[in-house]
């Protein structure tokens, strides 16, 4: 009878134990699984765009392309930008080079024709080419027509030396070498100089 009574007192013991220990069992388990589902949850995670996904929302991160450009890009810019620089001082070169050519090329030819004898048909062509001359400068990119004209000139004293030695046979001195080099350096002075400051009055 001992031995029944105390088999019925340990089963009783293990029936009302059992359920606590099957839930402190069932959390101990359970715990890690929600633990690592939460924290995946708050990771946050990098999509193919560069932006950090999370469960709230959209975060930017440094790592987004759109931010700031790359190096390549900046690159790129530059080129282009010194590319379309160099084509326009390039049109403007050409366009004051056919200038001169035209303005001290038509006078030379009215020059042949009156001063030196020549057939009157050189003095009609050099009125035409004098006619072209005005128009070329319209073509220049340069906006003010003051500004452009004084540049112009400084570039003509140095083109009418280079073509009265030419065409002409005159004889340069020191004088002409140096009056043509200050001309230009002021032309370079006044094309190049910033602008944008405060008009002198």
């Amino acid at each position: 009878l001992r031995h029944v009574l105390a088999r019925r007192s340990a089963l009783l013991v293990v029936l009302s134990v059992s359920p606590v220990v099957g839930a402190l069992f069932t959390a101990s388990c359970a715990r890690p699984v929600i633990s690592a589902t939460a924290a995946n949850a708050q990771r946050p995670k990098l999509g193919v765009l560069g932006t950090v996904k999370r469960h709230t929302g959209v975060v930017a991160t440094a790592a987004e392309p759109h931010s700031t450009p790359s190096l390549l890009a900046k690159l790129i810019a530059l080129a282009k930008n010194n590319k379309s620089n160099a084509t326009t001082a390039a049109v403007i070169a050409v366009l004051f080079l056919l200038t001169g050519l035209a303005e001290i090329g038509g006078g030379w030819l009215v020059w042949q024709a009156v001063r030196e004898g020549k057939p009157w048909w050189w003095a009609l062509l050099g009125s035409l080419t004098l006619v072209v001359y005005g128009f070329i400068p319209t073509l220049q990119p340069l906006p003010d027509f003051g500004r452009l004209y004084a540049v112009y000139g400084g570039l003509f004293i140095a083109m009418s030396y280079i073509w009265g030695v030419r065409f002409d046979g005159l004889k340069t001195d020191r004088g002409d070498v140096i009056g043509s080099i200050v001309a230009l350096v002021g032309v370079g002075i006044a094309l190049l100089w910033p602008r944008g400051g405060r008009p002198v009055k």
